[in-house]
């Protein structure tokens, strides 16, 4: 069973000053669990392909979309 992170990403809070330093430990951080290159775009969000069953192409949008919001929610603490 996989453990959730119930804590704070990380210990710097973002306050306008000191982006250089919360900048690196998100991006390490989100490096860390798979996420980064959905922020950088080089995993887009899913668009169907050709020929690909819709039940398929859900699950791939889904599994994008909740890594996505996990992104968002970890950005938000």
């Amino acid at each position: 069973m996989e453990k959730l992170d119930l804590v704070q990403p990380i210990r710097t809070i973002l306050d306008g000053f000191n982006y250089a330093i919360w900048s690196q430990e998100m991006s390490s951080f989100l490096k860390g669990r798979k996420l980064w290159r959905i922020v950088t775009e080089d995993i887009p969000k899913p668009t169907q392909l050709k020929d690909e069953e819709d039940g398929k192409f859900w699950e791939r949008l889904e599994d994008w979309d909740s890594r996505n919001h996990q992104i968002l929610n970890y950005l938000d603490t």
